[in-house]
């Protein structure tokens, strides 16, 4: 596949996808709130897994997945591509453009243009923010659940989530 095809496909995979799950919703919430997310869960992931220091390797993936959002146009904030330390074959997008892929999924994309499809995929889930998404999901269905509660029930349980989120979102209350 010549690379105009391999970009023009990656492209229309992209647009496709923002057309058809619309992002409007998590596009009303703050960029820096995905910053500040994405900064705390790449904290997490560096601990928790590690990033592989394979240079060849993550220079190929930080330069298929710099092509396909070059084709996109100007972007909401800087993507970056990154292997991290797992042994299943995995690649996932935190929020504000954080892409980690697993060396092991590397073993099964068997040519670049799959690559392109794999980082395609989590680059329309960090354009998409749907991190974002899911997590004022979860606050609406875990409001919504409330309504069983008594009164004295529902103002704790709803002051305590209420800090908790507010707080990783660099917000207060006060």
């Amino acid at each position: 596949m010549s690379h105009s095809r391999w970009l023009r496909t990656g492209i229309v995979g992209a647009v496709a996808a923002l057309v058809c799950g619309g992002a409007a919703a998590a596009h009303a919430q703050s960029i820096d709130v995905d910053r500040k997310l994405g900064a705390e869960a790449v904290a997490e992931v560096e601990s928790t897994y590690g990033i592989v220091a394979h240079e060849k390797a993550a220079e190929w993936v930080e330069a298929v997945g710099e092509r396909l959002v070059s084709g996109l146009g100007p972007q909401p904030f800087e993507y970056s591509f990154r292997l991290v330390n797992m042994t299943e074959p995995n690649a996932f997008a935190l929020p504000a453009g954080h892409v980690f892929v697993a060396p092991s999924l590397l073993a099964v994309a068997r040519s670049e243009d799959e690559l392109a499809g794999l980082l395609g995929h989590e680059i329309i889930h960090a354009h998409g923010r749907h991190s974002i998404k899911r997590l004022k999901r979860g606050l609406r269905h875990g409001l919504l659940s409330l309504h069983s509660l008594s009164d004295e029930e529902r103002q704790s349980v709803t002051a305590v989530s209420l800090r908790g989120v507010t707080a990783r979102a660099g917000v207060t209350l006060e």
